[in-house]
């Protein structure tokens, strides 16, 4: 796989960019941000047919794959602790595809 190469005039690099870039953070978006999934959202999280999954490595490359089924092929399950602090964690069924020989 080849390298992505970007202009670096496109990379926001610190706050002071990204805030130049897109505004400030209105108290109605900090209202809305949680650390954990609620009730609703795990509602909604069940009856979707779709969802993307981001992961990133240790050099901070960042990666998401578009995921869909059925409503209901996502579910949410729920930790004492997990480990990275977490205590939700997004559960996928195992794709078929990855355990054929």
């Amino acid at each position: 796989m080849s390298e992505l190469t970007v202009n670096d005039r496109y990379l926001i690099k610190n706050e002071t960019q990204l805030r130049a870039q897109f505004g400030e953070t209105t108290e109605s978006i900090w209202a809305k941000a949680t650390d954990f999934i609620s009730e609703p959202m795990n509602k909604f999280i069940g009856l979707s047919p779709f969802c993307s999954i981001a992961s990133c490595d240790k050099q901070g490359r960042t990666d998401i794959s578009p995921r869909g089924d059925a409503p209901g092929f996502v579910s949410v399950a729920r930790f004492m602790r997990w480990r990275f602090g977490s205590q939700t964690c997004l559960m996928l069924p195992v794709l078929k595809l990855l355990h054929k020989k």
